[in-house]
């Protein structure tokens, strides 16, 4: 859709790369509203579709969404979710309430 899109309006190619951005943003936005998928899936719209447009280069959409802060929080979530889902939390206070005692 959005090749075809740029091909009905050849008059420059500023206009085609202008016509590809506004037709991201459109398709984010409609995924913003009716939500089909994720809301954190439709927000790396961008960081995929972007470079498959060429409208811009893929080390300078990822440097905008991954420094060094965003990784790390990334990160944690992630390895908090995964030890939350298979009870690690509980086992962990489990292990230390019988390691220290129950008793202050």
């Amino acid at each position: 859709a959005p090749l075809l899109v740029a091909s009905l309006v050849s008059q420059s190619a500023a206009t085609a790369k202008l016509l590809l951005g506004f037709y991201v943003l459109a398709l984010m936005s409609l995924f913003w509203a009716v939500a089909p998928i994720s809301i954190y899936i439709t927000a790396l719209f961008p960081l995929i579709l972007l470079p498959i447009l060429r409208l811009l280069p893929g080390d300078v959409v990822a440097s905008l969404y991954w420094n060094d802060a965003i990784v790390l929080f990334m990160g944690s979530f992630v390895l908090a979710h995964a030890f939350e889902r298979v009870n690690g939390h509980r086992r962990l206070a489990l292990k230390i309430v019988i390691v220290i005692g129950n008793r202050p």
